[in-house]
């Protein structure tokens, strides 16, 4: 019976053709990985918890939130670097390929040390305390700890491009991997803190911002060595391919923008509508239900790439036969999204030892967004995957004017879970209009 069990699982990761078997060996990998990360997460959670107040943890949320503004700063260098490369190497254009990296990475050089300037410059005009709404005398280093954590970020923005470089070469999983040890370097940092007695908001934050700058600065080296043929020289860099990478990466950068708006923006927004204090049980639901979110994105992850293969050598029949089982999977998802909900007063007991309350009415709210939102990510995966970007970015940009007001009216009116319904109202528009533009594509392209 044992045999039986693992010839079937043996011979269904056999099955297919080239761009299946890897998709199906990294989603494997990608889901241990994630599950890993997603277990760190929910320990790391209680465990700053102990070293800091709720109060200092809702700051200590606001302000990654904002600061992972930084990651869009790059105007859609590292989704367009993706795309472009995936292209090259699917007509095996290593020249090309080699050139789209060097021009990325030089360009992007450029990107985060303007950042760091134009940052050191306007920060000493900044009031901190008044942005993050902290009461008077709550926390008297902020300054010092949003100039040191911004400065972490904006590195760390520039070495992860290397995740771009591994999805174009449809390894998500090692993208996923880097991601993975960031988390644990930061999870060790932490236990450290915490068992010291050591810890406080500023080691939390640069457990936090430094742990994946060493991992990340690590890997460039490990990753050229690997792929001698992408590593990049002054002599690889061409400019005009620069407008190449920056023609559709722009659009992603607008794209990325309007999102940024829409969902980033709402630990911001709970903390000047409530108070900082209330960011924690919203991020604590947030953090639960995305499980799903995050469960999902490993599944879809590799059909970015593996879509824009499929595209470009015309397999058409591979990209529906893949769009059919995201959508069967998404089936499940919203199953298991309803038994969380059920159970999340029972969870949240367990894992927070009742130091965070969170009512039902919120969780319900969650897992609605989630559902809505792993929805979307079947059609922006195949979407973003071709290339034809300008219906996503256009109702983006929609629903992040409305959002704002929206997410003000509603918090008046339902309070905390306002919010998210907010959010799951604004992603119900594309919900419906990216599905349509996916099967108009698909039908006039066969």
């Amino acid at each position: 019976m044992v045999s039986l069990m693992k010839n079937k699982i043996f011979s269904f990761f056999k099955e297919g053709n080239d761009r299946t078997i890897k998709a199906k060996y990294n989603i494997l990998y990608s889901l241990l990985l994630k599950c890993g990360g997603i277990l760190l997460s929910l320990i790391i959670i209680p465990l700053t918890l102990d070293s800091l107040t709720a109060y200092e943890y809702g700051v200590w949320l606001t302000l990654s939130s904002i600061l992972v503004w930084v990651n869009y700063f790059d105007i859609g260098l590292g989704n367009g670097l993706r795309n472009k490369l995936a292209e090259a190497l699917a007509l095996n254009n290593l020249k090309l390929a080699k050139a789209y990296v060097a021009t990325a990475l030089f360009v992007l050089g450029f990107i985060v040390l303007g950042i760091i300037i134009l940052f050191m410059i306007i920060n000493h005009f900044i009031q901190w305390d008044k942005v993050l709404n902290i009461a008077d005398n709550q926390i008297s280093n902020i300054d010092s700890i949003v100039s040191i954590v911004f400065i972490l970020f904006c590195i760390s923005f520039f070495f992860k491009i290397i995740g771009n470089i591994y999805l174009a070469l449809q390894l998500p999983a090692v993208n996923d991997l880097l991601n993975f040890l960031g988390s644990f370097l930061s999870f060790v940092i932490i236990y450290i803190l915490t068992k010291t007695h050591s810890g406080d908001l500023f080691g939390i934050a640069l457990a936090f911002s430094l742990s994946p700058v060493i991992v990340y600065a690590f890997s460039f080296p490990v990753t050229f060595h690997r792929y001698k043929e992408l590593r990049p020289g002054w002599g690889d860099i061409k400019m005009e391919y620069a407008r190449g990478l920056l023609g559709l990466g722009i659009q992603f950068f607008f794209l990325q923008i309007a999102v940024l708006v829409i969902f980033s923006t709402s630990n911001f927004l709970i903390s000047q509508f409530f108070t900082p204090a209330e960011v924690t049980p919203y991020n604590i639901a947030f953090k639960y239900f995305n499980i799903v979110l995050m469960f999902f994105g490993i599944l879809v992850s590799p059909f970015w790439t593996a879509i824009t293969d499929a595209y470009i050598k015309k397999d058409f029949l591979w990209i529906k036969k893949s769009l059919v089982t995201m959508i069967s999977i998404w089936s499940g998802c919203v199953v298991l999204l309803a038994m969380m909900t059920l159970a999340s007063k029972q969870v949240y007991a367990i894992w927070l030892q009742d130091k965070v309350d969170i009512s039902y009415s919120l969780s319900f709210a969650m897992a609605v967004y989630m559902a809505i939102a792993t929805w979307n990510q079947i059609f922006t995966s195949l979407i973003n995957g071709i290339g034809r970007i300008k219906l996503q970015l256009y109702l983006a940009i929609f629903e992040a004017i409305i959002f704002v007001p929206l997410a003000y009216k509603l918090s008046a009116m339902l309070g905390l879970k306002g919010i998210v319904y907010a959010m799951s109202f604004v992603l119900f528009i594309s919900a419906i209009a990216l599905p349509l533009q996916s099967f108009y594509i698909l039908k006039t392209k066969s």
